[in-house]
């Protein structure tokens, strides 16, 4: 049964509270450790609550919103709004499910196109106003993703323009 809260509401502490509360503490007690007040930090023995994503909290297009995105991106780019590579980035997060860091990290080493595969293995990020390219935060975002054909010839058609 779940305590009631002082504001009225059911439930306990959030996750990312109890993480928060747990890195106080246990970077105070690390302090004691370095200044031999303890002989260790039991906070290393805890691990804190992992947080789950609600995917209610995820904000995607539904397949009428993407259908009119891909429709503006043809018109802007017939029209001359906007450039061919943000076409090819905007295909790319929308048909291989990239994040933003991961689309500006990617190189052409990273694409095989005989395989119609991405290998994402870094991510890039803004580090004082500078680009700072790193792996990304998990293992498991280190993956390989598969490419449709047509986003396959816009990238070639993208290479072909660069070099």
């Amino acid at each position: 049964m779940l305590k009631s809260r002082k504001d009225g509401k059911e439930g306990g502490y959030s996750p990312a509270t109890i993480k928060r509360v747990h890195a106080l503490i246990s970077n105070i007690l690390s302090t004691a450790v370095r200044w031999n007040v303890l002989l260790d930090n039991p906070c290393e023995r805890i691990q804190p609550p992992k947080q789950a994503r609600d995917i209610n909290d995820i904000n995607f297009f539904t397949l009428e919103q993407t259908e009119v995105f891909l429709n503006a991106l043809d018109t802007d780019f017939s029209d001359g709004k906007i450039k061919f590579q943000h076409v090819v980035f905007f295909q790319l997060a929308l048909f291989c499910g990239l994040r933003r860091g991961e689309l500006i990290a990617l190189t052409w080493s990273d694409i095989d196109f005989n395989a119609k595969a991405i290998n994402v293995s870094k991510s890039t990020d803004l580090v004082n106003g500078k680009p700072y390219t790193k792996a990304p935060r998990s293992k498991s975002s280190i993956r390989i993703v598969s490419i449709l054909e047509s986003v396959i010839e816009l990238l070639r058609k993208y290479r072909k323009e660069q070099l």
